[in-house]
């Protein structure tokens, strides 16, 4: 039930979002991205990135922001291999598919476009067998010229739709000839240098059909598809390459997949991961903690259950507040254990004090229920520790009110959680933990246990006398021990006090000096 409502806060969807609402910072980034964000500049986009290996980042500092590393350039890529241009082609046939298609809403692909403006001008012959020539249709269509020298050379029937005046024909030129502008434009493909006749590096681009906010579990399994995809398609053309006993596979490699929007994922991924972990740990330590300041599994079990409920309601309550899950509201769940703790571990340890306190009086033979036992121990728990962690959640609170006052939206967060934490650990701690240990806190079992393993051992511990065989409650050597004290308390006058204390060792006091 605790995981089920953690994982109901939402992501935080901006990033660096400090500010309140009605702030002018925070109404301008809203405006920013909100009604002027229009066309295509609002949906997320997916590179798939050919051509690299990745990023050396040996010797790098991770605290420095300019200090990126160095690229690892894929010596073996060749966009103008064959194998490279018909797995290409494959790959943005396949991102294009009915299962992809519902949340990829266009494919930027150098090379499908490539052979849709070959086939406009009625070259169908792919994948292009001379390197030379696949170059140079490829600067052609970059630069929106004719694959061919003269037009003249076009077949008649390209002719025709190039003088035709019909609107469609028209439109359909226009497209064909902006092919090239728009992957130049985009940089889907990065020359080795001016002459065109190498290409170092070729992306394919994913328009995707939602904004950049979209939640991140969509976003998640997006990218899972995505890869499988890749895998597939890589593994699909090694063993079709291998087949054909050509090494050509290898000319394009599998693919890098890229997004901006992937860095703010990956964060909120580790939000939710690193908030999962401390929480599993505080509650580990927090755990260990009540078993040995409180010495009885029953109470450090109760306690535990008493913490949970505290951080269900407090999680509970930020999902209905509409909190979403930014870097404030993981740093507060990781440190919510340690809050509500406090309180809790107090009365516990005064209630174990009392009961056995109870306990040793009604195995002196008092005539004390167990039932009794319980309530007696948690009323003196209470009578004695109640004002104290009122007093101190009094105090936590008031430094809480003026967090609450603060501008910044971090701080403002952060006065609210502890207030929260504050108000609910204290309700948990004066009302429903103590009615937990009232009625379902019986240590007897437990002490029965203790008195047995120290008879055992030698040792005195729960109620069992050092001497070894004395069966006695503590209550009874502890009355026998007052009684003596008692029969042997004499008042004596100051002046008797040093005299007995410049007496010869081994002499007492009043007794006779002559021997």
């Amino acid at each position: 039930m605790l995981l089920h409502i953690f994982l109901l806060l939402q992501f935080f969807v901006v990033a660096g979002d400090i500010w309140p609402t009605d702030h002018t910072v925070a109404v301008v980034t809203k405006l920013k991205s909100g009604p002027f964000l229009r066309g295509e500049a609002r949906y997320e986009r997916v590179n798939v990135v050919f051509g690299l290996q990745g990023i050396d980042r040996d010797g790098t500092d991770a605290y420095s922001p300019e200090d990126k590393g160095k690229l690892m350039w894929d010596e073996k890529f060749d966009l103008a291999n064959i194998g490279t241009q018909r797995s290409m082609y494959k790959l943005c046939v396949a991102f294009q598919n009915v299962k992809v298609a519902k949340y990829v809403k266009k494919v930027e692909c150098v090379m499908y476009d490539l052979v849709r403006w070959r086939t406009f001008f009625g070259f169908k012959q792919f994948p292009i067998q001379n390197e030379e020539h696949f170059y140079g249709n490829l600067s052609a269509m970059f630069r929106s010229k004719y694959p061919v020298t003269l037009v003249e050379q076009l077949a008649p029937s390209v002719l025709l739709k190039l003088a035709s005046q019909n609107v469609q024909d028209r439109e359909k030129l226009i497209e064909i000839m902006s092919l090239g502008p728009r992957h130049k434009a985009l940089k889907t493909v990065l020359f080795v240098d001016k002459s065109c006749t190498k290409v170092a590096l070729s992306r394919v681009t994913l328009v995707l059909g939602h904004s950049w906010y979209a939640p991140v579990s969509v976003k998640e399994e997006e990218r899972m598809d995505m890869n499988r995809i890749l895998d597939h398609h890589w593994s699909s053309s090694s063993m079709e390459m291998s087949a054909m006993g050509s090494a050509m596979g290898s000319a394009m490699g599998r693919g890098i997949l890229t997004s901006g929007g992937y860095v703010w994922m990956d964060t909120q991924i580790s939000l939710v991961v690193s908030s999962i972990f401390g929480l599993m740990t505080a509650f580990a330590l927090a755990s260990i903690v009540l078993l040995i300041s409180t010495r009885s599994l029953v109470v450090a079990t109760i306690s535990i259950v008493s913490i949970v409920g505290i951080v269900s309601v407090v999680l509970g309550v930020m999902v209905m507040m509409g909190r979403e899950l930014g870097f404030m509201e993981s740093i507060c769940v990781t440190v919510i254990v340690g809050l509500a703790v406090d309180y809790v571990v107090h009365i516990g340890i005064a209630y174990t004090e009392h009961f056995h306190d109870y306990d040793d009086a009604a195995a002196g033979g008092a005539a004390i229920t167990p039932s009794p036992v319980r309530h007696l121990a948690m009323r003196g728990a209470m009578t004695d520790l109640g004002v104290s962690v009122l007093g101190g959640a009094t105090s936590s609170f008031g430094s809480a009110l003026f967090l609450l006052m603060c501008v910044i939206k971090y701080l403002n967060q952060f006065g609210e959680f502890m207030a929260l934490v504050i108000i609910t650990s204290l309700l948990f701690s004066s009302i429903i933990y103590p009615g937990m240990l009232a009625a379902m806190g019986d240590m007897t079992m437990e002490l029965r246990w203790k008195r047995h393993c120290a008879l055992i051992c030698c040792i005195r511990g729960g109620g069992v006398s050092r001497r070894f065989g004395d069966k006695r409650s503590s209550a009874e050597v502890s009355a026998e021990m007052t009684n003596e004290v008692e029969q042997s308390d004499v008042e004596l006058s100051s002046q008797e006090i040093m005299n007995w204390s410049k007496q010869p060792e081994g002499n007492e006091v009043g007794g006779n000096d002559s021997s």
